[in-house]
């Protein structure tokens, strides 16, 4: 996963493949006092959600990452995360594993995380295929009454940057229909959190 998104800055000095060791906190509160960050609305959304076994699917800079973290602290549990890039922007954390692979691997990945889930939260390939991949695929482990949390579900904030426009990185317009379709055809009670590029909850029945 690369530092693409517009709205989502590197940290300083950051160069691609570079791996820097940053603060849970610091992270946190940097996405959270940002108004342009994409996912600093959500945050204490994930951070009071972040308890019991958790799949992150596309860390990125790590402010999901330390949302969860930061709850798993007072909560307890653990936070598996997967990502295509090294990612491993916090230093060792006894509530956090990384594992760099694709999400499409579902031998390596099944193989890294518990048989069931309490959170699942995806926000890594941004295409049609590769978010109905995550969502079909890792869903079918978490638990009833578990979540499945959808980042970019909602592009008219920026309407221009999405895949469709030229922008391999940024998020399909197909991300939201796919996720209404998943949550209609499987009748799970959902709900849009407000904020930049939608998140969208689902609670599994």
């Amino acid at each position: 996963m690369i530092f693409s998104h517009l709205t989502r800055p590197p940290p300083p000095g950051y160069t691609r493949g570079m791996r820097i060791i940053q603060s849970v906190g610091a992270v946190y509160a940097a996405h959270l006092s940002n108004p342009q960050s994409d996912i600093g609305h959500y945050l204490p959304f994930l951070r009071e959600h972040g308890k019991g076994n958790i799949l992150e699917i596309g860390v990125r800079g790590g402010a999901s990452t330390a949302a969860f973290l930061l709850g798993l602290d007072v909560n307890g549990g653990h936070l598996y995360s997967v990502d295509t890039e090294d990612c491993r922007v916090f230093a060792p954390h006894a509530n956090w594993s990384f594992l760099q692979a694709n999400s499409r691997d579902h031998e390596t990945v099944f193989a890294f995380v518990p048989a069931e889930l309490d959170v699942l939260f995806i926000d890594g390939d941004h295409s049609r295929e590769g978010y109905t991949n995550d969502l079909h695929t890792y869903s079918k482990i978490v638990r009833p009454g578990g979540l499945i949390l959808s980042h970019d579900i909602d592009t008219s904030s920026n309407p221009n940057y999405t895949i469709e426009n030229g922008y391999p990185e940024a998020p399909s317009e197909a991300i939201r229909e796919e996720y209404f379709k998943f949550a209609v055809d499987n009748r799970y009670e959902h709900y849009q959190l407000p904020g930049k590029i939608g998140m969208g909850v689902i609670v599994k029945e």
